[in-house]
């Protein structure tokens, strides 16, 4: 029993940081502290409300206890490994929801933002319904539904970016672009004001943001200039067509 004690000491150990990637060093750090600094064993039926309670439910913590639980009662090996399996079952379903959650902001378009919306919100009450406390900082953003949905309208402007400079409409993909910054700049706006270049980097965007409007009028005179000009031609008027020649040679 004592060597099958430690095997599971050791399983538990590794299986718990190989097989969930979305908990990094810090966690693992976090793992040694605790057991460390706790002095009391709890009850399997305290750690129990770390598992099931949807109000204190802490997989992190519970998974600590067990730990703790088994160094002091090794008989109780299989109630441990059952309550182990059953957490990692529960961190799978919890990453699963989160990668299609993930793949939905990022394939998501701006002509079903209502409907994304949607199931952004029913995909994060099921994450949250398994543990509203992860035990990593990344995954905090699941809580915030304002971050959620401005990811995904960013996501959004950066899929129709790139569908316009597929089809070299590049004016405008370059507009589309920028929508996308005043995102970033509006819900980040904190921090980035913090950053060293924030007033050069603003000042850059606005110079781009104007040449562009100031392209797409040129274009629009030249456009309109040679409209002029065919319908001259299509009259037969030579005065109507030397004007109108003049008028797409001045813009």
């Amino acid at each position: 029993m004592q060597t099958r004690r430690k095997f599971f000491v050791v399983f538990l150990f590794f299986s718990f940081f190989s097989a969930l990637a979305v908990w990094g060093e810090e966690s693992a750090q976090e793992f040694e502290i605790a057991s460390a600094q706790e002095s009391e064993v709890l009850s399997l039926r305290e750690i129990d409300r770390y598992i099931n309670d949807s109000n204190k439910r802490d997989f992190q913590k519970a998974l600590v206890e067990l730990t703790r639980y088994l160094e002091k009662n090794p008989e109780q090996f299989d109630a441990v490994q059952r309550r182990y399996k059953k957490i990692l079952g529960s961190k799978d379903r919890y990453s699963a929801l989160a990668n299609q959650l993930m793949q939905l902001i990022r394939d998501s378009s701006e002509e079903d933002s209502e409907d994304v919306d949607e199931k952004m919100m029913r995909l994060t009450d099921q994450i949250l319904a398994i543990e509203r406390n992860p035990g990593d900082p990344r995954l905090e953003i699941v809580k915030d539904t304002n971050y959620l949905v401005s990811i995904r309208q960013y996501s959004a402007i950066q899929n129709k970016t790139a569908t316009l400079v597929q089809n070299e409409n590049y004016t405008q993909a370059a507009l589309k672009a920028s929508e996308g910054f005043n995102i970033l700049h509006e819900n980040f706006e904190a921090k980035f004001q913090d950053e060293k270049n924030a007033a050069a980097l603003n000042l850059q965007i606005e110079k781009i943001r104007q040449q562009i409007e100031s392209f797409i009028q040129i274009q629009e005179r030249i456009k309109l200039a040679e409209n002029n000009y065919v319908q001259a031609i299509k009259s037969g008027n030579e005065a109507a067509v030397s004007s109108a020649l003049s008028s797409l040679t001045a813009v």
